[in-house]
């Protein structure tokens, strides 16, 4: 006796579409061109500004303060299992590709920003803490906890940190 089985060419049909409507989007986290310090008439991206935080400028004196790729080898794992799960769910008709990767933004960013106002090393030169402490006299910091902490004098890098979901060209 021969046993045959039938293949739901259905279910297949739709898990690639599924399939498909991942490899239509991409998730980009960072700062964006609207994201811009201001000051004295100048504008500046934020973008340059988190760049140079993350990386360091030897012409500036400012060190490496690592943030960004410090948040993705601590957190990559975890962002992956997310990513797994909700996958799942759009298997099971629960939610969408766009949600899923909606979702790995909020998460991923979250833990940027997490990592940004932990963060304390390296300290603060003497000079900017120097520099803080006239601002704060001037009334331009509020906040003596941004006096001495890196990354968040103004909170703009903090605060415009953000995430989007775009179709792939």
């Amino acid at each position: 006796m021969k046993v045959t089985r039938q293949i739901n060419h259905g279910g297949l049909e739709k898990f690639s579409k599924l399939i498909g409507d991942f490899d239509k989007l991409s998730t980009s986290v960072g700062w964006f061109s609207s994201a811009q310090y201001s000051e004295n008439g100048k504008t500046v991206p934020v973008a340059t500004v988190a760049a140079q935080n993350e990386f360091g400028n030897q012409s500036k004196n400012i060190p490496p303060r690592p943030f960004i790729r410090s948040t993705i080898n601590k957190k990559k794992n975890n962002w992956m299992k997310i990513a797994s799960l909700e996958s799942l769910k759009v298997l099971k008709g629960q939610t969408t590709a766009n949600n899923v990767m909606e979702v790995i933004g909020q998460v991923s960013s979250g833990d940027i920003k997490e990592t940004i106002t932990k963060l304390q090393n390296p300290p603060l030169a003497e000079s900017t803490r120097r520099s803080r402490r006239s601002k704060e006299k001037n009334g331009k910091i509020t906040n003596e906890n941004t006096l001495y902490k890196p990354l968040v004098e103004t909170k703009t890098m903090l605060n415009t940190l953000t995430y989007i979901v775009e179709q792939k060209p």
